[in-house]
């Protein structure tokens, strides 16, 4: 009788999990730059372990995988809303890729600050602007 609740109790936290990882593969699917990624890493059999379990695939390990790689999504989201703001501001989209397309930069680390600087600098502009345009009117 005891298996019995916790076999109910497990099922209802398994099927809440396929509902999320069912939205997160969603997610993944629809960002084409991390569908591979995450297809891959589902695959591999020696990243974070064996994926086999007693012969069969385990499925909790896949969807863990998959709610992982949904997680890097969500964080990659603000460096690509920052990318698109950059690239609408023309006066500083030329500078940007042109650094970020250039070999000098290589890892993701170096590439996010990259965004950041120039995220930043798009202010600093943006604040420069008006003491520019008095200074061309007071001439």
């Amino acid at each position: 009788k005891r298996w019995k609740r916790f076999n109910i109790w497990n099922m209802f936290f398994c099927i809440w999990l396929d509902i999320f990882t069912l939205f997160s593969g969603i997610i993944l699917i629809l960002t084409v730059y991390r569908a591979k990624k995450a297809y891959n890493t589902i695959r591999d059999r020696d990243h974070f372990g064996t994926i086999r379990e007693n012969g069969k695939f385990s499925d909790v390990l896949g969807q863990w995988r998959i709610i992982k790689q949904f997680f890097k999504v969500i964080r990659d989201f603000p460096f690509g809303i920052m990318v698109l703001i950059i690239t609408i501001c023309f006066w500083r989209a030329y500078f940007f890729w042109k650094e970020f397309l250039s070999n000098d930069i290589s890892t993701k680390s170096d590439r996010a600050k990259s965004v950041l600087r120039h995220f930043g600098l798009l202010f600093v502009d943006i604040l420069d602007t008006p003491i520019i345009l008095l200074s061309i009117i007071m001439c």
